[in-house]
């Protein structure tokens, strides 16, 4: 049998108390929105982009086809 990962990401001081002194949850800003046209911010006239993410650190992908969100973010080191 494989070994088993967990992933929980901002809460691994929580999931592992005893480590929390070497782990940092750093907050990454990230940015939901719903258009009020979805249509216009289609994978087919909005594809996802990478502004060259070791310079600027912004990305984002175009409406969801079911939920109609835009995904706007910049990968930094993050707020702490």
């Amino acid at each position: 049998m494989p070994p088993t990962a967990i992933v929980v990401g901002a809460w691994t001081r929580l999931f592992l108390p005893w480590r929390a002194p070497v782990f940092r949850s750093p907050g990454m800003p990230v940015f939901h929105l719903w258009p009020a046209e979805p249509d216009l911010l289609a994978a087919e006239r909005f594809p996802p982009f990478c502004a060259n993410v070791s310079n600027t650190g912004y990305y984002g992908f175009s409406a969801q086809p079911r939920a109609g969100v835009v995904k706007i973010a910049n990968h930094d080191l993050g707020r702490h």
